[in-house]
């Protein structure tokens, strides 16, 4: 299983955690670096995952509102693939 650690203190856009996850996860270049395409990629094959989100408290308002989205992503993708976990941490 990869283990993904995403630091929310050093990410501040949802641009930025985009091109973070896209790094991490040795994302293609055509990942379109939205909800949609994380959906896509996280469920194509199934991969064994672990993506940790820390500090979340440290995001902006903004930020907050489209990380409760991403959990909300993450937990579809785990109810559909026993291999994908996740955990926000504040």
């Amino acid at each position: 299983m990869k283990l993904v650690f995403l630091d929310m203190k050093e990410i501040r856009e949802k641009e930025a955690l985009h091109l973070e996850l896209q790094e991490k996860l040795m994302l293609p270049d055509y990942y379109g670096k939205n909800l949609d395409a994380l959906h896509d990629v996280l469920t194509e094959g199934k991969p064994a995952l672990f993506l940790i989100f820390e500090n979340c408290s440290c995001a902006d308002d903004g930020m907050q509102s489209y990380l409760e989205q991403v959990k909300t992503l993450c937990g579809d993708i785990a109810d559909s693939n026993p291999l994908f976990l996740y955990k926000f941490f504040l």
